[in-house]
């Protein structure tokens, strides 16, 4: 094993539990040490719904979807998929079938200057430097 957490469990007062989380992680090495990012999370605090939330990445290790299911089989209760720009910055994180989501802005040195609402609106501004314009992608 890696050292990494396998499992987080916070109880309340008197014993009911707040948070029982389980982890796997990907790409396990030879020598049988856990990968270095997160590829799975089950849920088992929601009791009777408990679920398992299954992280996609692409083949830079960039998240690309997160999407939770419960255990028991059924459809996706939440879903988020994750858009780039050529230069590795992310550009949007779009909740399943809404127009939610965040978009994101960056100067030429790509660091961030602005998230904006679904409509574009500038929710903040992160610094006073000339963004681009976050635009859709699909």
């Amino acid at each position: 094993m890696s050292g990494r957490p396998q499992k987080t469990k916070t109880e309340k007062t008197g014993g009911s539990v707040y948070v029982d989380l389980d982890y796997e992680y990907d790409k396990p090495s030879a020598a049988g040490t856990d990968g270095e990012l997160i590829s799975k999370r089950f849920d088992r605090t929601a009791t009777p719904n408990q679920t398992v939330t299954v992280f996609d990445r692409d083949s830079y290790d960039r998240l690309e979807q997160a999407k939770t299911t419960p255990v028991a089989g059924g459809p996706p209760t939440a879903r988020y998929d994750y858009t780039y720009d050529p230069n590795g910055n992310m550009l949007s994180a779009i909740a399943l079938g809404a127009p939610t989501g965040t978009y994101y802005g960056y100067d030429p040195q790509n660091r961030l200057c602005v998230t904006a609402n679904p409509q574009r609106r500038p929710v903040r501004q992160v610094r006073s430097r000339s963004p681009t314009t976050p635009t859709a992608t699909s």
